[in-house]
């Protein structure tokens, strides 16, 4: 019999530091900076889709949604792929339907460049073939 079932083996120390200084990077910010941030842009992202004329899933009142705004398109993973590889937006598709996740990190300019993209993805030039 070997004795490696009582060996510990190492604690993951650079996955601590890591965690540690994610913390404090978010601490510094605040989480209700955080949510008003993610609020806000997931707001802006709701009007833009509703004047390009897309359908939307997403409840407004913020009480209803999170981050998650979710919009109905054709072919949605179809045009999740062409999101991807055209225009450099990345996406994911639930329940046939366009998935943008919004983080605090995000600014107004990504958002502007993912709804247009779809817009060009689902209508018109670049739209995907059926």
């Amino acid at each position: 019999r070997v004795a490696h079932r009582f060996e510990a083996g190492n604690p993951n120390f650079l996955g601590i530091r890591v965690l540690r200084r994610g913390a404090q990077f978010i601490q510094s910010i605040g989480l209700p900076a955080i949510e008003a941030r993610v609020r806000e842009l997931s707001t802006y992202c709701l009007k833009l889709l509703k004047k390009a004329g897309l359908e939307t899933m997403t409840p407004e009142p913020w009480e209803e949604r999170a981050q998650i705004v979710n919009v109905l398109v054709p072919h949605a993973e179809q045009v999740m792929n062409a999101l991807r590889e055209k225009h450099r937006v990345i996406v994911n598709v639930k329940d046939d339907a366009i998935r943008i996740s919004v983080g605090f990190f995000n600014t107004e300019e990504d958002l502007d460049k993912a709804v247009s993209a779809i817009v060009r993805e689902t209508s018109g030039k670049g739209a995907v073939a059926a």
